[in-house]
């Protein structure tokens, strides 16, 4: 028995892995339940992920803009490169588990959606950077 999930469960990714990660090695049954969410659950936490990476790069700008000791090109790059390494950790993951319980397009189908839009924005804030003469 799980007992009871903390409260706000269902908006904090992190929170899920975290209380439901033990309990996939523990399950009798239904255990593929638990390795699916976990690998949506993953999904999530890398989408959270570049999300926060790229708000957190806005948030610095007035210090950026202020000459405070920050490398605005090389964080915001840094960023474009882990998000990218995180979207190709996700993908390999879901390749590696989903087939178990799911058909080929279905699975292209939650790729697609989660990953084929944030990966060509991903991919054009490299672009603009790289270009950018005032960073």
């Amino acid at each position: 028995m799980l007992g009871c999930a903390p409260r706000f469960f269902h908006k904090d990714p992190k929170l899920v892995d975290a209380y439901l990660k033990p309990f996939s090695s523990q399950a009798r049954r239904n255990k593929e339940v638990l390795e699916i969410w976990n690998v949506m659950n993953n999904i999530s936490m890398t989408l959270n992920y570049i999300e926060s990476c790229f708000s957190f790069n806005k948030e610095l700008l007035p210090s950026y803009r202020r000459k405070v000791p920050w490398n605005i090109k090389k964080n915001y790059l840094d960023g474009v490169r882990i998000s990218r390494e995180k979207i190709q950790d996700t993908i390999k993951e879901v390749e590696r588990i989903l087939p178990k319980y799911m058909e080929q397009d279905q699975i292209k189908e939650i790729l697609e959606t989660r990953f084929e839009g944030v990966s060509w924005l991903n991919d054009q804030w490299e672009k603009i950077i790289n270009e950018s003469k005032l960073l």
